[in-house]
């Protein structure tokens, strides 16, 4: 019974006298990545292709129905990066104009059919020439832009990521717009934090 007493004793005395050794972190530095282009889609010419180029634009006419959509494309993504973030942000010079309704929809394209090239048009994205869902995908976020930054939302980075906006009002004209030439002024996308 001693020997029992006496062993419970000592493992206590090495359990309680055990610390952890201090360890110095390095913080973590986020990657942040600009678009690596911009391309208009629209709704009434959904053959037709546009240059990418390095501008926003999302417009809904009530009165016509019709959208002009913006896909979003970030490229050169490291193969193992993580917590890719999808913001918008606007600071410095500030260009972003709108009028009307100025929520958007945000779309994530993963999925066959849904990359962005030089040749991407509407009914690539909306075959039955309708808005909403793009071609295989789901509402992945919204955002209303007022000059201050916001986290869209997240996802598993891949090489390539692309995103489709376009007015959420199905009801009201609205738009959008801005020149994303300048950090901090349109959307973003940070890693690894």
């Amino acid at each position: 019974m001693f020997s029992s007493v006496l062993f419970a004793a000592t493992a206590l005395t090495a359990l309680v006298s055990a610390s952890p050794t201090p360890v110095n972190l390095a913080p973590r530095a986020c990657t942040t990545q600009l678009p690596a282009s911009y391309q208009e889609i629209i709704q009434v010419l959904p053959t037709n292709s546009y240059p990418q180029n390095q501008n926003f634009y999302a417009y809904f006419d009530a009165s016509t129905g019709n959208h002009i959509d913006t896909l979003v494309h970030f490229t050169g993504i490291p193969a193992g990066s993580y917590g890719c973030q999808l913001a918008v942000e606007f600071s410095g010079t500030n260009n972003l104009t709108s009028s009307g309704a100025t929520q958007l929809n945000v779309y994530n394209l993963l999925g066959a059919g849904n990359d962005i090239t030089p040749t991407s048009n509407y009914q690539q994205y909306f075959p039955n020439g309708g808005s909403g869902a793009p071609n295989g995908t789901s509402l992945w976020g919204t955002v209303t832009l007022d000059g201050q930054k916001h986290v869209i939302n997240s996802a598993v980075c891949t090489p390539s990521m692309s995103f489709l906006f376009e007015i959420a009002s199905e009801t009201t004209s609205g738009v959008v717009e801005w020149n994303n030439l300048a950090a901090g002024n349109g959307f973003e996308l940070t890693y690894n934090c």
